[in-house]
């Protein structure tokens, strides 16, 4: 629904090489934000292998402080780092 087309490709090659593919950030800018405006989330949250571990604690945190909350899960390598102020922050 966010990639504007089938022929327009939600994933590239990561900026300077390297193995794998990225989630091109287009999508992901246009998903978070057409789910936000209609959902408006208290916390926006990347999951991502750099972010804080997601431990009981930080369960019990989002729950006791968050009354709804958006979890955005790439799949490839990563997401394009230009996605990452979208968020309030990162969790594994």
């Amino acid at each position: 629904d966010y990639t504007g087309g089938s022929p327009h490709p939600v994933d590239d090659s990561p900026y300077g090489g390297g193995p794998g593919m990225v989630m091109r950030c287009e999508p992901i800018y246009a998903a978070v934000e057409d789910v936000a405006a209609r959902f408006r989330p208290s916390r926006r949250i990347l999951m991502s292998p750099q972010g804080t571990p997601f431990t009981q604690a930080v369960a019990r945190r989002l729950a006791d402080q968050c009354p709804s909350v958006l979890l955005f899960c790439g799949r490839y390598e990563g997401v394009d780092e230009r996605v990452r102020p979208l968020f309030d922050e990162e969790i594994s």
